[in-house]
């Protein structure tokens, strides 16, 4: 099964289930279509978990069979939550750094969707769950000295040098 950003007639991205695999559109996909496909790929990763399980419990599912329809508000929680960049409490400074860029550039991109259905909050039993995932992964990244870490200073200078945050990301991971 493949989740769509925005209508099949307008795709931005997908995230292929099946494959595991994210998929963004040349010239249609930003920065806000990473956050929300990864979105997608966070939220099947914690099946089975008890985050999921909060999770199922929030968004009315029955176990982990969630409708399209619940897909795309939990990805565009965690768009907004990304957008908002409150770094978890306890965060690294390095965390604490790559949510205010990510936000930096969330926010360029919302600006331009006001009154769009992505604006709004994240429902506070959402972003507790979100705040357990990034606190998580900043601990395992901080307690392994040899990990690799994004730098988001170079992320920044890469996404403004070309406005594309897109381009930014392949950029960084290559």
């Amino acid at each position: 099964t493949r989740l769509f950003q925005d209508s099949e007639s307008n795709i931005k991205g997908f995230y292929d289930r099946q494959e595991k695999l994210i998929g963004l559109m040349r010239g249609k996909a930003d920065a806000s279509t990473v956050i929300h496909e990864v979105g997608h790929l966070a939220r099947e990763s914690l099946i089975g978990t008890e985050q999921g399980e909060a999770l199922n419990e929030y968004y009315g599912t029955d176990g982990d069979n969630w409708t399209v329809a619940q897909e795309e508000t939990f990805a565009r929680h965690f768009e907004r939550y990304m957008r908002d960049g409150k770094p978890p409490e306890g965060a690294s400074e390095k965390l604490k750094q790559a949510f205010k860029a990510v936000a930096e550039v969330m926010r360029r991109i919302y600006f331009k969707l006001r009154g769009s259905p992505l604006y709004g909050g994240v429902p506070d039993e959402v972003s507790e769950v979100f705040d357990q995932i990034m606190l998580a992964g900043d601990r395992a990244l901080n307690s392994n000295p040899n990990s690799e870490q994004i730098n988001v200073t170079t992320f920044n200078e890469i996404a403004k040098e070309n406005g594309d945050p897109v381009l930014a990301s392949q950029t960084m991971l290559n």
